[in-house]
């Protein structure tokens, strides 16, 4: 089972109706609702700071797409010929190409096929794109040290 590890949460409107929380945090009210900063650091999400490939810096995935497979983000995985790789789990990377036959040969996850998931602009492999046999679940295991966040834009000033 995939799980989300972050949620984005954002204020919205159902069916019309208007809270005051969602006035306050459109600036219509200038007097926080009773609990408001109880809740706000709860409801905070940052902005989606970009995963790059390390070797040329196109970016990759980002931060909102990690998800948990089995209960944890990273895995420490070994190949057959004894390769060793820390991955972390992204429910997608649209900078990543895919290449090969999936297969279900030394699935480091049981129950899902592989195939090779390179860097779309260098083509340095990043890690593994995994899909639940019969079809459904899709994640990437991208190995982490391939991976760099890329710079702060907000901080370059």
């Amino acid at each position: 089972m995939i799980v989300a590890a972050t949620t984005r949460t954002q204020p919205h409107h159902s069916m019309g109706v208007v809270t005051p929380v969602h006035r306050f945090l459109r600036n219509e009210d200038k007097a926080a609702p009773e609990g408001l900063h109880d809740i706000v650091p709860k409801l905070w999400v940052h902005a989606a700071r970009p995963l790059c490939c390390a070797h040329c810096r196109q970016i990759v995935t980002d931060d909102h797409a990690r998800i948990e497979v089995r209960g944890m983000h990273d895995h420490h995985c070994e190949n057959p010929q004894g390769l060793r790789f820390h991955i972390g789990c992204f429910a997608n990377a649209p900078g990543c190409a895919t290449s090969g036959e999936e297969t279900d040969l030394y699935t480091w996850f049981e129950g899902y096929t592989w195939v090779i998931a390179a860097c779309g602009a260098c083509q340095t492999h990043l890690g593994w794109r995994f899909s639940a046999a019969g079809g459904g679940e899709r994640f990437f295991g991208l190995i982490l040290d391939r991976l760099v966040q890329a710079p702060d834009a907000s901080k370059s000033h």
